[in-house]
This record gives structure tokens, C-alpha cells and sequence, in this order.
């Protein structure tokens, strides 16, 4: 299909999507299943309108053809939003431009919610296969910005068969980079890649990066989340890196004063509507990262505290949002054991390279894992030379066991495999990480 259709057909998606949250918003008091339903809608408009920009980008770089089938989700995605319309269309009263009464409305929602459920239910099960697309097409786009690709007709496999093959049938698509899998097997196309960003020195970065980071930001810190996810995009893109954690870098003379403050405690602290809170967690925003300094009683504030403390009610008033989900509940002990000893294997890799420097680095916080799914691998890039970054660490729980590979960070340049326990770090090979 060439761009120009495809543009043509995510238009008229984007256009439904636009109509049916408008109409959805008119009904928001006929029930709090409502919200969910309206998030499901807004999320499929966002990954639409990240799709039409990708392809737009490709069509202005001269691709005459992309080998891309859109029928494995628009079509369904158009079915479900109109059927979405047409119940709305029971609460509008006879006569024009008005709502039936309030009492109307929420008889009405009881006798549709279940209706409603189901496609909110269907709506939940296309969001997988958009964001396939995504991660591909994304991946596609950083190749030719890289100039890995140079043929001006791409081939994007349909969700069902998201590994992409020829000269790379040995990596996987997350966030619009390319890295191997650090399990081996078979490679899952997925959405988000976290990314523990950790060196803090502006000097170990180049001046286009540094400038990026610096206006991400400036952006959080004064609320321009327009442009906050605008730039969450580049560094996705061009970096291969999740910057939804990102603190501010420094000057190495100015290190000390770094304060770890992340894009989410800032959107506390600036008051920022509920969607753009709703929307930083979705892209992987930790609630348990702590600051290192504040203004304000304690030093070390999560996100929930700093919002307690502020008395911020709009976002206390949605029951949980802040609050950490523990999807794995290692003991406190336990987690700082694994920590102190993964810091020091980090060290002692870079003493070997040259030297560790306390200052300029933020080294892995495990306390992180404990909001992941088990096996959720964390990218923490220790070289900075190049986009993607090819040396640094994969880390995640297992059990109570942290996992590492590292990669290209010894002097042999080789990858290594770890088994981090209480009782000590194990070399391990890379059949019994996986």
C-alpha cells in the first residue's frame, strides 16, 4: 500500500476516535466505567496518530511502497468505535442538540454498561496489535535515520508475526531500537523499553543529546507536556531510550546539586491535568523513585508523598493512581543485598575501563522492579558514543534472584551473565538465564 492511502485510512480512524471521545465526555457522570472506556478510545487515538506520523515521515523521505497491512486492527478498530457511537446515540434526546435528563441517562447507562463493557473489552484486545505496529514501524524509521536502511520500499509484519527477519533476525524491536534479546529465544516485538538512565555527567554525552535532555526538562518542570512527549518521542526514536524517568543532567562541577526530581514528581508538583499523569505511567513512569533533595520536610520523596505533602486533590481524588503496585513483593532486605552487590559488580567494570566516579553516575534503584511483572528486563546503557547504545546492562528480578547481562562493559569486550543472590554473584551462562 502506498503512504499516501495509508495516511488517508488513519485519518478517517483518528477522526472516528475524535468524535467518540467528545460524545463519551458528554456522558462522564453516567458511570466510572465510563473512564476506562474513554482511556481505552484516547490510547488507540495516540497510537494512531503515532503510526500517521511515522508514515508521513516516510512518505516526505520518498518511500514509494510499504509492504503494510492495516486491516489487522483498523478495520476492527473502526467497527468497535462506531458501535460505541451508535450506543451513545440512547442518551441523546429527541430533540436536537439536547441531552435526555440525568435520571434518563444513568436508567440508560445500567441497560448499556454491559454493552459498553464488551467493547471496552474489544477495544483492550486491538491495543497489542497498535502498538506492534508501532514498535515496528518506529524501528523502521530509527533504521533509515541510522542509514541501516537505504531501500525506499519496507516490509512491517502483522502483529501475529512482529519479528522482523533478514539481516536482523536476531533482534528486538523495543522502543524503536534494535537489541538483542537478552533471554535468546524467540523475540516479542514490545511497546515500552525501560531504560535506568543513569549517567548524570553532560560531559559523557554528545551536545544534541544533552540539549534534548535538557529541554525534556525544562518541559516537565514547567508543564509543557505537549512538548515533554514530543521529546519522549525523539529519544524513543533516535536513541532507543525510554526518557519518561529521566532526571536532569549536569555539568560535572554541578553534580552535586543534582536533585533526582523525575518527569512525574514534577507533574505533581506542577499540578498537571490527570490525562498527562494517566499518560506518563502508561509510558512506564515509576511511582517509587525517590528524589534526592526537596524544598520540603524529607529529602527522599516519591511522587505520593510529594502529592500528600501538596495536598494536590486531583490527583489523590483518583483512587490508586500514584500509589505503587507491587507485583513483586521481595523483602526490603533482600532487595538492598542484590543492589549493594550489582553496584559493585557495575564498579568494577568500569574501574576496569578507567575508573568509576560516584558523582556522575545514578546507579540502579532495584526498588523499581518491584512495579514490573516478573522477567521484565531494565536496559541501563553505560556508553554513550553512539545511538542505540550497544554497552550496558540488562537487569531484572527473578524471584528473589536479580538476573544481569552485560554487555560489552569488560575489557574483553564480551557479554556476561550473572546470578545476583544474598549469598553472592554467580557467573552464569545464558541457557540458565533464560
Amino acid at each position: 500500500m502506498d503512504p499516501l492511502s495509508l495516511v488517508v485510512s488513519l485519518t478517517e480512524v483518528l477522526g472516528l476516535c475524535a468524535v467518540a471521545i467528545e460524545e463519551l465526555k458528554k456522558f462522564w457522570n453516567a458511570g466510572r466505567d465510563l473512564r476506562t472506556l474513554i482511556s481505552r478510545v484516547g490510547r488507540a487515538q495516540r497510537t494512531i496518530e503515532s503510526i500517521l506520523e511515522v508514515v508521513r515521515e516516510m512518505k516526505a523521505a520518498g518511500f514509494a511502497s510499504l509492504e503494510f497491512s492495516l486491516d489487522s486492527f483498523v478495520n476492527p478498530l473502526k467497527h468497535v468505535i462506531r458501535q460505541i457511537l451508535q450506543q451513545i446515540k440512547a442518551f441523546v434526546s429527541a430533540e436536537p442538540g439536547k441531552l435526555r435528563p440525568k435520571f434518563v441517562q444513568k436508567l440508560l447507562w445500567t441497560l448499556s454498561r454491559d454493552k459498553l463493557g464488551y467493547l471496552e473489552k474489544e477495544m483492550k484486545d486491538l491495543e497489542a496489535g497498535m502498538a506492534n505496529q508501532v514498535s515496528a514501524l518506529n524501528l523502521l524509521a530509527t533504521m533509515k535515520h541510522l542509514g541501516i536502511v537505504r531501500s525506499n520500499t519496507l516490509a512491517v509484519t502483522s502483529p501475529a508475526e512482529s519479528e522482523l527477519h533478514d539481516a536482523f533476525s536476531d533482534t528486538a524491536t523495543l522502543a524503536g531500537s534494535f537489541v538483542e534479546n537478552p533471554d535468546g529465544g524467540e523475540k516479542d516485538v514490545v511497546q515500552i523499553m525501560r531504560t535506568w538512565l543513569g549517567n548524570l555527567d553532560t560531559s559523557k554525552h554528545d551536545q544534541e543529546y544533552v540539549q534534548l535532555r535538557a529541554r525534556l526538562s525544562e518541559a516537565a518542570k514547567y508543564g509543557n507536556w505537549h512538548d515533554f512527549f514530543d521529546l519522549l518521542e525523539i529519544g524513543r526514536r533516535v536513541y532507543g531510550e525510554s526518557w519518561v524517568n529521566a532526571p536532569r543532567t549536569k555539568r560535572r562541577e554541578e553534580l552535586q546539586l543534582i536533585s533526582l526530581w523525575t518527569p512525574l514528581h514534577q507533574a505533581v508538583y506542577m499540578g498537571a491535568p490527570v490525562d498527562a499523569v494517566l499518560r506518563l505511567l502508561e509510558l512506564g513512569a515509576s511511582k517509587t523513585l525517590r528524589t534526592r533533595w526537596t524544598e520540603f520536610p524529607w529529602p527522599d520523596m516519591t511522587p505520593l508523598e510529594l502529592a500528600l505533602h501538596l495536598g494536590a486533590t486531583s490527583l489523590l481524588a483518583e483512587q490508586g493512581l500514584l500509589r505503587p503496585t507491587i507485583q513483586q513483593p521481595v523483602p526490603h532486605d533482600t532487595l538492598k543485598v542484590l543492589q549493594d552487590q550489582f553496584h559493585e559488580l557495575i564498579k568494577h567494570d568500569m574501574n576496569g575501563k578507567g575508573g568509576f566516579r560516584d558523582e556522575e553516575w545514578w546507579l540502579p534503584e532495584l526498588e523499581m522492579l518491584l512495579e514490573l511483572e516478573p522477567r521484565q528486563w531494565i536496559w541501563f546503557p553505560t556508553e554513550f558514543s553512539q545511538a542505540p547504545r550497544t554497552e550496558g546492562y540488562w537487569y531484572c528480578l527473578d524471584g528473589r534472584d536479580l538476573l544481569v547481562r552485560s554487555e560489552n562493559t569488560t575489557v574483553n569486550g564480551n557479554w556476561e551473565g550473572y546470578r545476583i543472590t544474598v549469598a553472592g554473584t554467580f557467573e552464569v551462562e545464558q541457557a540458565v538465564m533464560s
